[in-house]
């Protein structure tokens, strides 16, 4: 058998059916040929470009095939056969096209993660790339919102995170493509620590700011505590006027 693969395909077109996946070759050559002919060997898959396939006259315009004779043609001109030597079935292979979409979507990483004591996640999760392309049938087209990962589990994480995470394709049996089937996710993971800061209490009140300021009128206590967690790395560059 020769699988004939189509390449180049229009991004709005999809094939839906296609009526061989093959042409069964029957070669007239001698046994010494096959045996020093590596290439005649090897090949059992004809690729050719979309440009190449006939338009079917009548229907919806969607219909085009590869004839039998051009599969002859090609694989005679690879093996270096006369072209009577090599016939094809069958005469014809048919393909039924329909109209496609393709648009550019978000990955959503799905995760579930705990952390070592002291621990959390410092920063957005990096997913790389961070949207696909869908392509499939044109009814879905509006369905296609945006693409999910499979789940990510990461237990008593205490580093930062790096993993290749695989896509999920609900509508597979609907021939719907994705450009990637994984993505790459980076997630910056940092020990947390309590820290503390006392300030100044004030009233955001110009009368009572009035009294204050004029001896009118005290508060108790006039200062507060803040506790807060921050990462180490960023302890030293915590300051009092930021909060």
């Amino acid at each position: 058998p020769l699988q004939l693969q189509v390449t180049g395909i229009p991004d709005d077109l999809l094939f839906t059916h296609q009526s061989d996946t093959s042409f069964i070759l029957s070669v007239r050559t001698t046994g010494m040929r096959i045996l020093t002919s590596g290439s005649l060997r090897r090949t059992n898959v004809m690729t050719t470009d979309f440009a190449t396939l006939q338009r079917a006259r009548g229907g919806n315009g969607n219909q085009f095939f590869f004839t039998g004779p051009q599969a002859e043609v090609r694989f005679a001109l690879l093996n270096d056969l006369q072209r009577t030597d090599v016939s094809v079935h069958p005469d014809t292979i048919f393909f039924t096209a329909s109209e496609a979409f393709r648009k550019k979507v978000p990955v959503v990483l799905r995760k579930e993660m705990d952390f070592r004591q002291g621990f959390k996640i410092y920063d957005f999760p990096v997913i790389s790339p961070d949207s696909v392309y869908v392509t499939g049938p044109i009814q879905l087209r509006d369905s296609v919102m945006f693409i999910e990962s499979r789940l990510l589990r990461v237990q008593q994480a205490a580093e930062d995170v790096n993993s290749t995470v695989q896509l999920i394709n609900p509508w597979t049996r609907q021939q719907v493509s994705l450009s990637h089937r994984e993505v790459e996710v980076y997630i910056p993971v940092e020990e947390f620590t309590e820290a503390t800061v006392e300030l100044p209490l004030t009233v955001d009140c110009p009368e009572i700011s009035t009294s204050l300021s004029q001896g009118r009128l005290m508060l108790f206590p006039d200062r507060v505590t803040v506790f807060y967690l921050v990462a180490l790395r960023d302890i030293k560059s915590i300051t009092d006027d930021m909060f």
